[in-house]
């Protein structure tokens, strides 16, 4: 299993079955990797509120400078397909006013999977150079930032607060 090294504790988990799966892959065309599959099995729906443990994670920008984020849900298959679509040209326009180049991330390939604090998305890349790397698209300030080469290292960065 991928995450044994740290389990995550949500609310409502109701999990991914494989009709949710193949109605991903056919409303965006992304073939999702095994680790996705497997977070997605475990976590599908969960949710953070009302628990007394937060998850979050440091974010460092290329000059030095850091913030933090933290885990509002894993998103179901409803809310993945949901959000791919309203954020294709939101991610457009981040490409554009933030001058990313594919060889730092391909937006085409992104699927959010996890809804953040912020308001922002935790996305995987599934597909081209950058496969399975795991990427923030935030709500407009800092743009696509690079978090981890896997969903195992995202979680590896996760930390617990405790309310």
């Amino acid at each position: 299993m991928i995450l044994n090294d740290m389990k995550l504790e949500l609310n409502g988990v109701i999990g991914l079955a494989s009709d949710s799966l193949e109605e991903i892959v056919g409303q965006t065309s992304l073939r999702c990797n095994d680790e996705l599959i497997e977070f997605l099995k475990l976590y599908s729906g969960g949710k953070v509120l009302g628990m007394s443990t937060s998850y979050y994670f440091d974010i460092v920008f290329d000059d030095g400078w850091t913030t933090n984020d933290g885990i509002e849900n894993v998103m179901d298959s409803d809310e993945i397909i949901s959000c791919w679509k309203n954020f294709q040209p939101y991610m457009k326009m981040l490409v554009k006013d933030f001058e990313l180049e594919k060889e730092y991330v391909d937006i085409s390939y992104l699927l959010p999977f996890v809804g953040l604090v912020s308001g922002g998305a935790l996305c995987i890349a599934l597909g081209g150079e950058h496969l399975g790397k795991v990427y923030v698209v935030d709500n407009g300030d800092f743009g696509i930032i690079y978090i981890a080469n896997s969903i195992k290292g995202f979680i590896k960065k996760l930390y617990i607060e405790e309310e």
